[in-house]
């Protein structure tokens, strides 16, 4: 018999608390993002309904039926961000993970600067100089923030 989702909801929490407390951290400062591509809208509310606030997707046609449907949740954009899908991105997500060239930060700046708010979103920094891996250079990020118009948050 499979596990019900506040089953499996219950036992992510608790080995991310056992992490967090391994490593000296307040399990409260994690934030948990259900990847949800390739489920249905109702497997994701139910999976809300055991206690999960916000849901990553990497498809903006897939979140473009899943966003408007269920609007009381928290959406992020996770993976990898064409710069021609960056506008939908910015009108359907709360949250853009991985930001990881120069142009793609400039036109999420510029997409709000159209709209009077800004698109949040994380840089993507390659710490490990791997060639097969996304992100810019640690030496670089400083001046990758600056002309990207990047604001920083440290929350």
């Amino acid at each position: 018999m499979s596990a019900t989702a506040e089953q499996r909801v219950r036992a992510v929490r608790e080995r991310m608390a056992r992490a967090a407390e391994r490593s000296g951290r307040d399990p409260a400062s994690i934030e948990l993002v259900a990847v949800s591509k390739r489920h249905t809208l109702e497997k994701v509310l139910e999976v809300h309904r055991a206690g999960i606030r916000v849901f990553g997707e990497n498809r903006i046609q897939e979140a473009a039926e899943k966003v408007p449907a269920a609007p009381e949740l928290c959406w992020h954009f996770i993976g990898q961000l064409q710069r021609n899908k960056a506008r939908r991105a910015a009108e359907l997500f709360e949250l853009i993970h991985a930001v990881d060239t120069l142009k793609l930060a400039q036109t999420l700046s510029r997409l709000g600067l159209e709209r009077g708010r800004s698109v949040p979103a994380l840089v993507e920094i390659n710490i490990g100089g791997e060639d097969s891996k996304g992100g810019i250079a640690p030496a670089d990020a400083i001046d990758f923030i600056a002309l990207g118009n990047v604001t920083i948050n440290t929350n």
